[in-house]
């Protein structure tokens, strides 16, 4: 008998659209043994058949002694395919009548059970006209019922609605020669029945139904006579179906389950990378013909080449929803791919199956990076306008409309104003001259900018250090443009007179000054140190042959090629020592002078001669070897020998002066 019910239950019951059941509402962590649906009302029932999808029934258990169907572990929200879910508990109820006649009642329930959770989805349902469908067989022993009087009382209907044990039910009829009073069904037109034919209302009931219900039950409810038996009801309940366009046992004329299909059959999008967790991709649709459960869809995905995408994207089985499950990176992985598949609810289940792409957009959120962070590059100075010192490179992880860089320098004025750089290709170049002994060294720096757009542009900096090279290209300058300098003749040789200075605004060798004596020279009286500039003299001067001689330096440095200046001079300036005795013009002096001559009177002019200058060739003349009262003097200035006493030529005729010395009045001598 049940496995006939259930058999009948599930043959009629497969097309029916969800529109409305009881509601049961469990947290994820809801203990064992809480009810999700229950047979009993007042009356002796029996719960033959508990009906829920594969997935539910490694929480559920079904207690057919108590009538009801339990948690029997807690309903982790990830093992949920679909929430809310549906359960059927059907049951088969007996109750008493009028008249000793008895009532066998099929009694099909439809419960809607919700999980509820922080990490549970939930996506409402359709909701069933009816809560409830119930088939009632009168059934008098050994007879047919016949007719029933208006007045006459059927049964109690909380006797067989589950959980309907409170009193104070009220309920309404509708479409049928039956109403309810004082929670009875009651006869309330003639009413006859016939072999084989079902009486049809609707009951609509206020007040608390099944467990933990409150509001209204709606129970389609079909009345009748006959055995309550596997045939019977066979016969008896396709016959209404095919005849009836709504409820529970409605039946259609059934077609061959269609597959369903995509539209359309493969699915191209794009979502932005770097969005929070469920944002929704795309919406899956497949088209399936049939109606009812047969035409219900589920959606799954599953990644064709990459299972890490697996990892990324989830789909709502119901609704076909495709939403992330945590933030993408489209520099890790730009696109993915999935079989999309859709499955009916049909006998047997049949599939679609589509492709899904989805290309991750790219969002600006990577900096340029620079192949080097600190740049160093030497040139040589005075090179030409245009010249390429060298390329800075920057990477962006992003795609080419993000990390498109343009380069420039940012401290490109004052002294960085000889370099430029390509924006697009990175190559600093020189626009004005290179010069060492201006500037040393550079220090640029250059920034990436990647040109993004969405959010924004993003940059990143580096240092280019530039050393110029020294070039040779200073010639030695002389620390003063003539030297002169005094040397006393009697200088003794290998004595340093002098030290000759230059400078060189190179570096370097090309810096390294050498010194020689181009010119005035003749006699090789001088020289000068090579290295150090250091003059000596070689030989002994004499005033008296050259009193002042005239060197042209020439200073040279160490460059390749080496640059020159000759245009040193040093003036040597003998200084005169006495080193020549006053000699007379001629010797000896002699003169005639009469007797009678006055005092004062100049005889002789004697005269002699200096090779030295200046003070050392003043003369001073003097008498020497004279006898006292001698009549004769010299003027010491001029050498004049004059009369100073009276001549007579009888007491003596002749005088000898000896030796006239002539002197220097300064030193004297």
């Amino acid at each position: 008998m049940p496995g006939m019910k259930l058999g009948l239950f599930l043959a009629v019951f497969s097309r029916v659209p969800l529109l409305h059941c009881f509601v049961v509402h469990v947290g994820e962590d809801a203990r064992a043994g809480t009810v999700i649906a229950s047979a009993h009302g007042s009356a002796s029932c029996t719960l033959e058949q508990v009906i829920s999808p594969r997935f539910a029934r490694d929480f559920l258990r079904v207690d057919a002694a108590a009538g009801t169907a339990s948690l029997s572990d807690s309903p982790g929200c990830e093992s949920l395919l679909s929430n809310p879910f549906v359960v059927h508990a059907v049951a088969d109820c007996t109750s008493a009548g009028v008249a000793g006649v008895k009532l066998r009642h099929l009694v099909v329930s439809r419960y809607l059970v919700h999980v509820r959770g922080s990490r549970c989805a939930c996506r409402p349902r359709r909701r069933e006209k009816w809560d409830m469908e119930v088939v009632s067989l009168l059934q008098a022993p050994g007879l047919q019922v016949g007719c029933l009087e208006v007045g006459a009382g059927l049964f109690r209907v909380r006797d067989v609605l589950p959980g309907a044990r409170t009193p104070g039910l009220s309920c309404n009829v509708t479409g049928a020669a039956v109403s309810f009073t004082e929670e009875w069904l009651v006869i309330s037109a003639p009413l006859c029945f016939q072999d084989g034919s079902l009486l049809e209302f609707d009951l609509h009931c206020a007040g608390k139904v099944a467990q933990g219900r409150g509001g209204s039950t709606h129970v389609r409810w079909h009345l009748g006579q006959g055995p309550f038996r596997q045939r019977y009801l066979e016969k008896l309940l396709w016959r209404t179906a095919e005849h009836s366009e709504s409820g529970l046992l409605s039946r259609r004329k059934r077609s061959a389950n269609v597959n369903p299909q995509f539209q359309p059959p493969m699915y191209q999008v794009s979502v932005p990378e770097n969005k929070a967790a469920g944002t929704s991709v795309v919406l899956l649709r497949a088209v399936d013909p049939d109606e009812g459960e047969a035409g219900r869809l589920d959606y799954f995905i599953e990644a064709l080449f990459d299972s890490r995408s697996n990892n990324l994207f989830a789909v709502d089985t119901e609704s076909g929803l495709v939403s992330t499950v945590e933030e993408l990176d489209r520099e890790t992985k730009d696109t993915h791919v999935f079989r999309v598949t859709a499955v009916d609810h049909g006998t047997p289940r049949r599939s679609a199956m589509a492709t899904l792409t989805i290309t991750v957009s790219d969002t600006n959120d990577h900096d340029p990076v620079f192949e080097q962070q600190d740049y160093k590059e030497s040139v040589r100075e005075n090179l030409e306008i245009g010249y390429e010192v060298l390329t800075v490179r920057a990477t962006d992880g992003d795609a080419p409309i993000n990390g498109n860089i343009l380069y420039r320098i940012l401290n490109s004025n004052g002294s960085n104003d000889v370099f430029e750089i390509d924006s697009r290709s990175g190559v600093i170049r020189t626009r004005g001259p290179v010069d060492r002994e201006t500037v040393e060294s550079y220090v640029l720096l250059v920034e990436a900018n990647d040109q993004g757009r969405v959010p924004g542009p993003r940059s990143a900096t580096a240092t280019v250090h530039i050393v110029v090279e020294d070039d040779n290209d200073n010639a030695p300058q002389f620390s003063e443009k003539r030297y002169i300098v005094q040397v006393p003749e009697d200088l003794a040789p290998n004595t340093e007179i002098l030290q000759v200075t230059a400078t060189d605004q190179d570096r370097g060798s090309n810096a390294v000054v050498h010194f020689s004596i181009m010119s005035g020279n003749t006699r090789g009286q001088f020289y000068i140190d090579a290295q150090t500039g250091k003059m000596d003299l070689v030989s002994q001067l004499d005033y008296e042959m050259n009193k002042e001689y005239t060197l042209r330096i020439r200073a040279q440095d160490g460059g390749r090629p080496p640059l020159s200046n000759i245009s040193g001079l040093v003036t040597v300036q003998v200084l005169d020592v006495n080193d020549n005795a006053p000699i007379f013009v001629s010797t000896p002096f002699q003169a005639t002078v009469l007797e009678n001559v006055p005092i004062g009177y100049s005889v002789i002019h004697i005269q002699a001669v200096d090779a030295d200058s200046g003070d050392n060739s003043r003369l001073a003349y003097r008498l020497t070897e004279t006898t006292p009262n001698f009549p004769f003097t010299v003027n010491n200035s001029t050498g004049w020998i004059i009369v100073a006493a009276e001549l007579d030529r009888e007491s003596l005729d002749f005088y000898n002066f000896g030796q006239l010395y002539a002197c220097l009045t300064c030193r004297g001598r």
